[in-house]
């Protein structure tokens, strides 16, 4: 088993933060010559996802195009109004933030649980082999918050309940949480795009990971697995021991902007533990790194 990052390795301490780095980076760069290619590849994914900062790939659905039919004599002509104009195109990220503005989603009542089979062959490779089976759930915007609420056994129509306990675990460790997301603007951000109880949620108030990832391991003192084909990630309990039998859930994300239930048949192959578990967990936490650190694919 690897040696674990001693927690107080703290950037909040006030000491040296480029001897912090320094002992963060040698004990990256150790694990990494000592692993195979498949856990190689894994710390790769979490070395871009930490260099980016970014979070979830998940994109807002496109506007749909009608297809279908002569177009009418009205959109016609401004759609000629517009190619004469002078004004120049938006930009990608213009565009973007448009479409997340205008577009609403409509309540998917679907059920698309047949799909199962097609779910497991868009997990991660390395993971495929340890994928059970898998568990739809509505597409309305809170999809990531029903995929908690099925995990957790509530059933997926208590996603209102995860969005109020994901919101008081922030509410009462707001120090703790602007350490962990790196910026402390950003948790102003996630207690914003928590609080939605409409019945379909809008892009801003999506689940997004890595923010609502150490939400969900802490809230419910359990270890949050969560697959995905750009980076896979294990999420512990931040400020809780683990109980006499430590309990794992696992959720997947599908079609770039879908979150799912995933059963795992065997939980001793995971994604490597995130590094802001490392580097911010309470002493009281310490032995979830120790349950579950040896636990990591190789």
């Amino acid at each position: 088993m690897e040696p674990m990052l001693k927690d107080d390795v703290d950037v909040d301490t006030g000491g040296d933060m480029d001897s912090q780095f320094e002992v963060i980076v040698e004990s990256l760069r150790s694990r990494y010559n000592k692993s195979e290619a498949p856990h190689k590849r894994i710390l790769l994914r979490s070395a871009v996802e930490l260099a980016n900062l970014v979070t979830t790939s998940m994109t807002e659905p496109p506007p749909k195009i009608n297809t279908r039919g002569r177009p009418k004599a009205g959109k016609k002509n401004k759609q000629s109004k517009k190619e004469a104009s002078t004004k120049r195109e938006p930009s990608l990220f213009e565009y973007k933030e448009s479409v997340v503005a205008s577009c609403s989603i409509k309540v998917i009542r679907k059920n698309t649980r047949s799909a199962s089979a097609n779910f497991v062959t868009q997990m991660p490779v390395e993971y495929q082999p340890y994928v059970l089976d898998t568990k739809n759930v509505m597409a309305d915007g809170h999809y990531g918050f029903r995929t908690v609420a099925s995990l957790m056994g509530f059933g997926e129509d208590n996603w209102v309940r995860v969005r109020q306990d994901l919101m008081n675990e922030l509410s009462r460790n707001l120090s703790l949480y602007a350490g962990v997301f790196l910026q402390e603007e950003k948790v102003g951000e996630v207690l914003e795009s928590l609080n939605c109880f409409t019945e379909s949620a809008r892009y801003k108030h999506w689940f997004t990971l890595p923010y609502m990832g150490y939400l969900v391991s802490s809230a419910y003192n359990v270890a949050f697995i969560t697959f995905s084909n750009e980076i896979s990630l294990t999420f512990l309990p931040l400020h809780s021991a683990p109980p006499e039998r430590p309990r794992s859930i696992c959720m997947g994300m599908v079609n770039n902007n879908h979150f799912i239930h995933v059963f795992l048949s065997d939980e001793r192959h995971m994604p490597p533990i995130t590094l802001s578990w490392r580097t911010h967990h309470k002493r009281v936490a310490d032995d979830w790194g120790l349950a579950y650190d040896n636990r990591r694919i190789n």
